[in-house]
């Protein structure tokens, strides 16, 4: 479904340490790279929110990681009929072309992104 609102989602996860320095390897070198969230992912509208499923993501040893897409072009708002309403949820899918990285001090990396 194409979305008509214009703001910021996120996602937190923990990627494993080898496959975070391959994607810092390639963003840094000016490429960006695909990344598949397949046919449906929950995000939330929330960094904070982002945050502490990263913090929370790591069952095994790991880079936590915030992906961030702004103004997502595909996808849905469900907050209002969520369960968990606090975490603002948005469901989306499919590919996301990470294009850079920007490291603020105290948080995990943000993997800037864009719906492919």
């Amino acid at each position: 479904m194409p979305n008509e609102l214009d703001f910021r989602i996120y996602r937190g996860m923990t990627l494993p340490a080898e496959l975070f320095e391959k994607m810092k390897a390639l963003v840094e070198g000016e490429n960006t790279l695909e990344f598949e969230f397949y046919d449906l992912s929950s995000w939330s509208t929330s960094l904070a929110v982002a945050e502490g499923f990263a913090k929370d993501s790591h069952t095994f040893e790991g880079n936590q990681v915030i992906f961030l897409i702004d103004t997502p072009k595909r996808g849905v708002y469900i907050g209002e009929y969520s369960m968990y309403a606090e975490e603002r949820e948005f469901l989306t899918g499919g590919k996301v072309l990470v294009e850079r990285i920007e490291y603020i001090p105290n948080t995990a990396p943000i993997l800037i992104c864009r719906q492919a």
